[in-house]
């Protein structure tokens, strides 16, 4: 833990308080990885103070007096994992975040208390989940803990589902159908990377029209390259559309998911049904209505029982099976180990 609430160092002191800053950072560093490690910047956090909070798992905005800043009014909204009231409710979302974590890299979790084969009911739209009531409905008792929310796409959040502490990301489809954004990229890298230091499964919840126009490619790089260097347990299910780059970057198969699983409904392809009919099968439009060319090529092209025939998707469930499918996975998946098995070779003729 480390609270941060300071106009800075004391200038006259010259180099012996920038080593001590260098000190520290390098305490934090020898943590980093080992153990969670959580800020709470209840006041000012300027200048080095500002990159030491930043090195911390989560930073947590301990109220409206919390400034986080490398230079006075260049404040880094974007740095804060939760946003508190005051300090006491700081205190109380570090208490939630932690619960949720393991104490240490070595990891393990507990048996819910939450029936593991309890069925849930998704809000469906157009054969699209909302992912965030699902998020709700999955977690043991629907409670949650969402990480650098905003008006973009992306959910991340720590979540308990069958006992075990779980970091998800998914699209929320009535945000700009979905799309990831270059702050959505960023906050899920984040998450996969803190998940992948301490052993904890992620799971993805996928539903993205694709790529948001304006993404930064290199942004985008770093989601996919968090994704695909991790090593813990990774369960994908694709609930709504899974289009273009969405699809490998929220965790395809081919990317390192360890089980995939798809509703009925979903929409697996290169582009959108609409899209693909008038890009190319427009000149059978009079012949045909649109509507029924789009449900056609659904069917052909998009259809994930498509997907199923080529190994990228392990199953295609129903809605209703999710919590389940996902429970029973986690629990496959609670000794996974990346290391190859020691090998004995007998060289005896």
């Amino acid at each position: 833990m480390g609270f941060f609430d300071s106009v800075g160092a004391v200038i006259n002191e010259g180099a012996s308080v920038l080593a001590a800053y260098g000190r520290v950072m390098k305490a934090s560093a020898s943590a980093s990885g080992v153990i969670p490690t959580v800020a709470v910047v209840s006041g000012i956090c300027g200048g080095t103070a500002a990159v030491w909070a930043s090195m911390f798992d989560f930073v947590i905005a301990g109220g409206k007096d919390a400034h986080l800043y490398l230079a006075p009014g260049e404040e880094k909204k974007g740095i804060f994992a939760m946003q508190a009231s005051d300090e006491s409710d700081a205190f109380g979302k570090v208490a939630s975040l932690l619960s949720l974590v393991p104490q240490n890299s070595v990891g393990g979790f507990e048996i819910a208390a939450d029936d593991l084969n309890r069925t849930v009911v998704p809000v469906l739209t157009e054969g699209r989940c909302d992912n965030r009531a699902l998020l709700s409905a999955l977690a043991d008792d629907g409670g949650y803990v969402e990480l650098y929310p905003g008006d973009d796409a992306m959910i991340t959040a720590l979540v308990r589902i069958g006992g075990m502490g779980v970091g998800v990301m998914a699209n929320d489809s009535s945000v700009n159908g979905g799309k990831i954004t270059t702050r959505g990229a960023r906050k899920a890298a984040k998450l996969i990377s803190f998940c992948d230091s301490f052993g904890m499964p992620l799971v993805s919840l996928a539903d993205a029209d694709g790529l948001s126009a304006d993404a930064c490619p290199a942004v985008l790089s770093r989601l996919a390259l968090a994704y695909l260097s991790s090593d813990n347990a990774k369960i994908t299910v694709y609930t709504g559309h899974a289009v273009g780059a969405a699809f490998p970057l929220m965790g395809a198969k081919s990317c390192g998911a360890d089980m995939v699983f798809a509703t009925a409904t979903a929409t697996l392809s290169p582009m959108l049904p609409a899209g693909a009919v008038a890009f190319l099968w427009n000149d059978r439009v009079g012949k045909e209505t649109r509507e029924a060319l789009e449900e056609a090529w659904q069917k052909e092209y998009a259809a994930p029982v498509h997907a199923a025939e080529i190994g990228e998707v392990d199953d295609v469930i129903d809605p209703a099976e999710i919590r389940q499918r996902i429970c029973s996975a986690l629990m496959m998946l609670a000794g996974k180990s990346a290391a190859a098995p020691r090998r004995h070779v007998n060289y005896a003729l």
